[in-house]
């Protein structure tokens, strides 16, 4: 996509398929973040904004063995609203 086709005038709405259709890509990129985080200590948790977050911290957070905490915009998450 581009910003020619943003739902929402975004600067910028990048596809993932590319990544996604791909487990040696898509596994590749993962691996690239787990290197870098992995090195400095580590996190002890990982947070993913909304949908792209979603996809590509996930599997960031098990390699890492952290949790993974959603975030999401307002009105989108079922659960309690933390502000």
């Amino acid at each position: 996509y581009s910003p020619s086709f943003s739902p929402k005038n975004v600067p910028r709405f990048y596809d993932m398929a590319s990544l996604t259709e791909s487990p040696s890509t898509f596994k590749a990129v993962i691996d690239i973040y787990v290197q870098r985080y992995s090195v400095r200590g580590g996190p002890t948790v990982i947070a993913g904004y909304d949908a792209r977050g979603f996809a590509l911290g996930a599997p960031i957070a098990v390699a890492l063995g952290v949790p993974f905490v959603l975030l999401r915009k307002d009105r989108k998450s079922p659960g309690v609203l933390v502000e």
